[in-house]
């Protein structure tokens, strides 16, 4: 018979199919998830995605029904995808490439899960047991939003060290500097931008928001691309250039992987956040609306 506990609130999907996998002491959390299918008996069922996510599909669908919630809502409050703008339709084919360490055309690249020890102590305290945080997880949080400390990684997800997380088994990021959250007051406003998104994400109204943001770069005397954009100077700066004025050099390299590119490239990397022709990354827009607007200008354009 398998233990099955609810998710704590909060605890990321893959974290929460690791402690499943503990707390059962099985092998794998293949072994996990394709026992928990057998438990619902949704080893027939039909299913939606396309053929070869059938498997990750009924993942979910067991995960949903071992916390309680609707699939929507399992996504909502277990996962970060609300903060990439993506739902239920692309859950599945991510947390097969997730299990399957599979590389897939459109997610970014596998990462090791992180912890913060402060919150490590804290879960211990009140529920018994460390869990994974999902706020830990998001693209460019290195410090814990809540304990301002530097987070600390394990190798991978999956591996048995990292199914409960546990700090014996940790280590810090080679260019993690935990001075730097207090020395760049604009990276706590960006890690709350982005904790943000969890909530109400951004590309529910990206229009307004790109449109905000071109604005102000314009006022600031930025270069902006994609545009009629007249009367700025022949030397004004790109995003990227005040970004590296305000962010560690180090930090933008790691989130924005500016360091693979051209340096023209580079300069135009983070302008996408400008165009109206598609969407980029939620950690792009996570970082001009950091720089280019005050306090109350964010709250007015995302709520």
């Amino acid at each position: 018979m398998l233990i099955r506990p609810k998710p704590f609130v909060n605890e990321f999907i893959l974290g929460y199919i690791g402690r499943l996998t503990h707390v059962n002491l099985k092998n794998t959390c293949a072994e996990t998830m394709r026992n928990l299918v057998s438990h619902f008996e949704l080893d027939q069922e039909e299913v939606t995605s396309r053929e070869h996510y059938y498997q990750a599909e009924r993942y979910l669908r067991a995960l949903a029904l071992t916390s309680g919630r609707t699939l929507d809502e399992f996504i909502f409050y277990h996962s970060n995808l609300p903060a990439r703008g993506l739902g239920r339709e692309s859950a599945a084919a991510w947390l097969n490439w997730q299990m399957r360490r599979k590389w897939e055309l459109g997610f970014s690249g596998r990462k090791p899960p992180y912890l913060c020890p402060e919150c490590i102590s804290q879960q211990v305290c009140d529920v018994g047991i460390s869990f994974w945080h999902r706020y830990h997880q998001l693209d460019g949080i290195y410090w814990c939003p809540k304990h301002k400390i530097a987070l600390l990684a394990i190798d991978d997800w999956f591996t048995r060290p990292a199914l409960v997380p546990t700090t014996a088994f940790a280590s810090l990021r080679t260019a993690t500097k935990a001075d730097d959250y207090d020395n760049y007051p604009v990276l706590q406003i960006f890690s709350e931008i982005m904790v943000g998104f969890l909530e109400r994400s951004l590309y529910w109204s990206l229009d307004r928001i790109q449109e905000c943001l071109r604005r102000q770069a314009i006022s600031k005397g930025l270069l902006v691309e994609n545009g009629d954009v007249p009367r700025v100077p022949d030397d004004s700066q790109f995003l990227v250039d005040l970004a590296l004025s305000k962010f560690p050099a180090w930090w933008l390299n790691e989130v924005f992987d500016l360091r693979s590119a051209t340096p023209s490239k580079g300069r135009s990397a983070l302008n996408r956040v400008f165009s109206a022709e598609g969407r980029t990354s939620s950690a792009s827009y996570a970082l001009a609306l950091s720089l280019l607007l005050s306090a109350h200008e964010r709250d007015a354009v995302l709520k």
